[in-house]
């Protein structure tokens, strides 16, 4: 090949020529050691047809005295020798096709598949009677994964009415459907029965992160029990203990440790919602801390006795397994939001961004190496650090309810530049007069090169099908995945949630407008 003055590459004839000569001469020599191997299989077929053997009677069997006994070999050398010229054919053919196309040898001698890059494959969770979808968690083999959700509405937040049944739905990836299905608030209820306390109307199972072990012989789900008072108009609910159920996959038993709950004094909105972390010994069934939060730190190492020590620095670009690793980073699966000021109900509600206020709120389990303790649920939630913003004051964060907030630098520049975009959406959804906070949802492959976005978005969008995948190293898009566009909303929640598999070879998108699990299988290296 030679370059043209625009640096731009044109063939050299005569390379090519040799290029092709060289091609020629390999398959040659193919066909060549095919014949050869021809003629010494024939040579082996005349050996040992040509000396009949000799009966315990001294007699020849029977072909020996056939006319056409003698003849055999000569048939049978006939056959190879037709084999090989038809060979010969075949070689003609394909050196005739990697004449024209030289892709063609490199794809032959790589022996690559010819099946799509991507597959898809979608489930529909509410044939399992889940009808809003909160969480998911891969095997560690990536072969199956389990989905978690309630039977009924969303619970909400201030839990004033009771929330419908949770249920866990297992599906075989490789197979392509369900294999198993468990009703939790069952189990629980049969360690822990419903409360008859004075003025109590109700009671609610309230669920965490699901996650899977790293030894695949235990599915975890952190729970809280709720009751209902309501009555106290001060304070109508009432966390009085939480749990933790262990499902033996393996067909033991399975297990249910429950813990008083005592709520830590001067509980804002921030630190209400990181104190929902419990680290459980799974040996003993015991809270062996409380109210752990993760502030500050962007990735964690396990130590001696199940501590938690935080890291300033990530050891690697690999965002870390919490499940079974020794190090996991902050960077799991999670969304990206726009922090705003709590609205004036006495007015018209309005998104009000706060200034320099961009949130990561990430919510997962964290099994030990030995599999030991697990902590569940670490919730994460801190400001990022945009180039040229200057983070929230005190004053600032008590306007949106928060408490304090680290602020760290985002992982990658594709995540700092998802945030505009966010807020131009919020600009957009006060001019149409709706009220929804928008979110990103976000995945980073394991090994961190990779990150995927949805964009929650109201039911009124164009484009609702469409997950990309970007390079993390270059900022730029590596692929657009598009679901099932037959689909049509069921509802108008727009939670949704992505997940890698630990190998990197699927991603999941859970999407409760469609009430879909999607499904993409990579069978090819990604950039």
């Amino acid at each position: 090949m030679s370059m043209t003055d625009q640096g731009q590459r044109t063939p050299d004839p005569q390379s090519e020529a040799a290029a092709r000569e060289r091609r020629l001469a390999a398959l040659r020599e193919l066909a060549r050691q095919r014949l050869a191997e021809d003629n010494r299989q024939s040579e082996s077929v005349w050996t040992a047809t040509s000396a009949p053997s000799v009966s315990d009677a001294g007699r020849a069997p029977s072909d020996a005295l056939s006319p056409l006994a003698n003849h055999k070999p000569v048939a049978r050398f006939a056959g190879w020798l037709w084999a090989g010229i038809a060979t010969l054919c075949v070689l003609a053919v394909v050196v005739g096709a990697i004449h024209f196309d030289p892709a063609l040898a490199q794809r032959l001698a790589s022996g690559r598949s010819t099946r799509p890059s991507v597959t898809m494959q979608t489930f529909t969770p509410s044939a399992g009677d889940i009808t809003c979808l909160t969480d998911a968690a891969w095997s560690p083999d990536g072969s199956q994964i389990a989905l978690f959700g309630y039977q009924g509405e969303c619970p909400q937040f201030d839990f004033t009415q009771t929330a419908s049944s949770g249920a866990i739905n297992v599906y075989n990836v490789v197979k392509g459907k369900q294999t198993a299905r468990w009703l939790p608030d069952t189990l629980i209820t049969k360690v822990a029965p419903p409360s008859t306390a004075s003025g109590q109307t109700g009671q609610s199972i309230v669920y965490g992160s699901i996650s899977w072990a790293a030894n695949g012989q235990y599915l975890a789900l952190p729970f809280a029990i709720v009751s209902i008072f309501p009555l106290n108009f001060g304070s109508p609910t009432e966390i009085t203990q939480i749990g933790l159920l262990l499902i033996n996959l393996s067909g033991g038993q399975d297990r249910v440790f429950l813990h008083p709950y005592q709520a830590p004094a001067n509980l804002d909105a921030n630190s209400a919602l990181v104190a929902g972390g419990f680290e459980w010994d799974v040996t003993t069934g015991t809270v062996i801390a409380h109210n752990l939060g993760l502030p500050g730190a962007v990735a964690y190492r396990w130590g001696a006795h199940g501590q938690l020590i935080p890291l300033a620095k990530a050891p690697s670009a690999a965002i870390g397994n919490p499940v079974g690793g020794q190090t996991f980073t902050i960077w799991q699966p999670g969304e990206a939001q726009v922090g705003l000021e709590l609205p004036n109900y006495s007015q018209q509600v309005r998104l009000t961004p706060i200034p320099g206020l961009y949130l990561w709120l990430s919510t997962f389990g964290v099994w030990s190496p030995d599999g030991r303790y697990l902590y569940a649920p670490a919730i994460v939630l801190d400001n990022q650090a945009l180039p040229g913003t200057a983070a929230p004051d005190s004053a600032q964060l008590q306007k949106g309810g928060y408490g304090t907030l680290s602020t760290i630098s985002p992982h990658d520049q594709v995540l700092a530049e998802l945030y505009p975009h966010l807020l131009q959406q919020i600009s957009g959804e006060t001019q149409q007069g709706l009220t929804a906070n928008p979110a990103t949802d976000i995945a980073w492959s394991p090994d961190g090169r990779l990150l995927a976005s949805q964009t929650d978005f109201p039911v009124q969008s164009s484009d609702p099908f469409t997950l990309t995948l970007y390079n993390c190293a270059t900022g730029k898009v590596s692929m657009r995945l598009t679901h099932d566009t037959k689909l049509t909303p069921s509802s108008d929640d727009v939670l949704s949630l992505l997940r890698w598999s630990p190998d990197g070879k699927h991603l999941a998108l859970a999407d409760n407008a469609f009430n879909t699990m999607t499904i993409w299988t990579f069978n090819k290296s990604l950039t």
